[in-house]
């Protein structure tokens, strides 16, 4: 197996190639060059090499396509995601200030509503579960007794 692909086992190192008696005699040949004797084989073996590592090359091509195609698809998705970020941030900001609007004009309305209510304490509650007409003899009886206006409003 050669170190330089993995998983190929179409190719041999010089000391591997001198194991195999059947190449011995073109490695003797004069005529056979170093370049010949580096390639390790005759012809037909060096086609096939040639042919595993073209299976080689265009596995590592398909698999660098789709690791490229994965990439832009995670590209394409994190600008997604940040553009949808930035929607949602700018909604809350925009929430958090109606809400702070809400609060201001809740506090005037309660403000408003109480403004000209008068607070009258110190009254003895005679009935627990009093009815506001009954509460309404009750203030117009201390208006008369103890504030003493004969006109109540």
């Amino acid at each position: 197996m050669n170190p330089c692909i993995p998983n190929c086992d179409s190719c041999f190192t010089s000391t591997q190639f001198l194991t195999f008696p059947k190449y011995a005699k073109y490695m003797q040949n004069p005529n056979f060059s170093q370049t010949s004797r580096m390639a390790g084989l005759y012809p037909l073996t060096f086609t096939k090499r040639v042919a595993k590592i073209k299976k080689s090359l265009e596995y590592l091509n398909t698999k660098y396509e789709t690791s490229k195609q994965e990439q832009d698809t995670v590209k394409s998705d994190i600008e997604e995601i940040k553009q949808c970020y930035t929607d949602v941030s700018s909604n809350i900001t925009n929430f958090c200030a109606d809400l702070e609007d809400l609060k201001e004009r809740h506090i005037d309305l309660q403000t408003l509503s109480t403004l000209e209510n008068l607070v009258f304490s110190g009254i003895p509650q005679i009935i627990s579960d009093e009815e506001s007409e009954e509460t309404e003899q009750i203030l117009i009886h201390f208006m008369k007794t103890s504030l003493r206006i004969e006109n109540p409003i």
